[in-house]
């Protein structure tokens, strides 16, 4: 039971980091073959590092805010595109930009509805849009491979002293006892 405790978790990882490898690598990799001839594991990972670099070098300038600019335009006045950009740029914005909020209070929402159960979820944000104000609560699903939003009186909810990543290696296990012993 210990080699299978201490190998388990090493080959999961390295699976899901050799899967990530072939997908980013997949991504330019043709691209980098059409141009030097020659199929070289790993070009299309750092070509694809390079333009993701790149982009953000040249959008946090002047010229390359307005570029961005234009193309949100684009993307707003196209009505099936605004929405999957909408959706898309809010997500990422929620989970990845540490300045606009994201998910850095773990809260415990009442679920099922009517029972003293609880369940875990991100604070999104409280919203004055009803009387009395809705909190705006992410709820994962676990494993998390999506969720839903929840608006609940923010009376109702139990703010925690989980950080973000214990609460998602609670998700991902999917019990508590990773985060339990982290706390002792």
């Amino acid at each position: 039971m210990a080699g299978v405790l201490t190998l388990l978790p090493i080959a999961i990882t390295l699976y899901v980091g050799y899967r990530l490898f072939v997908f980013l690598d997949g991504l330019l990799g043709p691209a980098v073959v059409a141009v030097t001839g020659y199929n070289i594991p790993g070009a299309g990972l750092v070509a694809t590092l390079a333009i993701v670099t790149l982009t953000g070098a040249v959008v946090s300038n002047f010229l390359g805010r307005h570029v961005v600019g234009w193309i949100e335009l684009a993307f707003q006045r196209t009505p099936v595109l605004k929405t999957i950009y909408d959706a898309s740029k809010s997500l990422v914005t929620t989970v990845f930009d540490r300045r606009a909020g994201g998910f850095k209070t773990v809260v415990l929402v009442p679920y099922p509805s009517g029972t003293e159960a609880q369940t875990l979820g991100f604070l999104v944000s409280e919203l004055a849009i009803a009387d009395p104000p809705r909190a705006s609560v992410f709820v994962p699903m676990s494993p998390p491979t999506g969720g839903f939003i929840v608006m609940i009186d923010p009376e109702r909810l139990v703010r925690t002293r989980l950080s973000p990543e214990e609460a998602m290696r609670m998700l991902l296990l999917g019990a508590g006892a990773g985060a339990a012993r982290s706390r002792r």
